[in-house]
């Protein structure tokens, strides 16, 4: 019995592991509302900012360990909507180092559901956020 509860924690971790590693996906239907993901020590918040002729979303990024200044948001913040994927146009950006945000847009593909893909930040190749339109 305790061989297997060893066995079982050790595929939990290596699971979990290589979630981190391949990126993660938040599946929620959110408008205005800040979704949130954390890994390795970065939290990544964002949030729809409007949706008229553009689509604008606000996305924040904080941490205690990494540098966030080496990061361009409009290197790692894509739209994806059914199978394209677009490019932001960053309009603000606030904050250095630990603590950074922005205000980006993005060409309003016209369908129901988006996703706001933030890549490559910390180690993790893609931190997916759905949102309903």
């Amino acid at each position: 019995m305790k061989r297997l509860i060893v066995t079982l924690v050790i595929v939990f971790i290596f699971t979990v592991s290589a979630m981190v590693m391949m990126g993660t996906t938040i599946d929620v239907e959110a408008k205005g509302e800040m979704q949130e993901q954390s890994e390795v020590g970065v939290t990544v918040k964002i949030s729809l900012d409007g949706k008229d002729g553009t689509l604008g979303f606000k996305i924040i990024l904080d941490t205690h360990s990494v540098d966030l200044g080496r990061y361009k948001f409009a290197e790692i913040a894509v739209l994806r909507a059914d199978g394209k994927e677009y490019k932001t146009s960053v309009k603000s950006e606030e904050g250095s180092g630990h603590h950074r945000s922005a205000i980006v847009e993005f060409d309003n593909p016209e369908t129901k559901e988006v996703e706001v893909v933030i890549k490559d930040v910390a180690g993790i190749k893609e931190r997916v956020f759905k949102f309903s339109l």
